[in-house]
């Protein structure tokens, strides 16, 4: 992948905040959400609840789909993203990785710091679970350089050597749901 679109792939994420994420239940079934996303390289972090229904989707079946769109009028002008990827749950410590999940508040606070300074978003974010998206495949459209330009990309080998550094378990994802239904049912 050449550095240049490269760059130009990273500076259209960092300028757009919400994603639509594309999920499939168990009888394959799509759904779509929208949702504010921070970028980390070409991953990019999430918040959620793991009950949603992308959630659970998500835990069953970490195969996903995202875009990012500019929002423009003008048919010259249209540029978006593509991705198609693998999405697991953040954990912080003592079911998960502490540096990792420090790496996705980091990004996402950085990103959004309402969600760290105003106590009532901050309180909801510890409560929620990051997930993070890491892409196989990417197509970058961008009208700005010919009408329907776009460039696609296979990124496979950016994925084998994320997952091995970050394996979670559907054992650690039943295990940390579990224990956030029981806290709810004690409030």
């Amino acid at each position: 992948m050449s550095d240049e679109w490269l760059l130009e792939l990273t500076t259209f994420l960092d300028r757009w905040r919400t994603a639509g994420l594309a999920t499939v239940d168990e009888k394959g079934n799509p759904y779509a959400t929208n949702l504010y996303f921070a970028r980390d390289g070409l991953s990019l972090y999430f918040v959620s609840s793991l009950e949603t229904r992308h959630g659970h989707h998500i835990i069953r079946s970490p195969k996903v789909a995202m875009t990012v769109y500019a929002d423009n009028d003008n048919p010259m002008f249209i540029q978006g993203v593509q991705m198609v990827g693998l999405c697991v749950p953040v954990f912080a410590a003592p079911e998960g990785d502490a540096k990792h999940w420090q790496r996705a508040w980091d990004a996402f606070t950085g990103r959004f710091p309402f969600a760290a300074d105003q106590p009532l978003f901050r309180e909801a974010l510890l409560q929620e679970c990051f997930f993070k998206f890491t892409p196989t495949w990417v197509k970058f459209l961008d009208s700005r350089k010919g009408f329907g330009f776009k460039f696609e990309k296979d990124l496979t080998e950016v994925l084998a050597k994320t997952t091995k550094k970050q394996k979670v378990t559907k054992k650690k994802v039943a295990k940390k749901s579990a224990k956030k239904t029981v806290r709810k049912k004690t409030k």
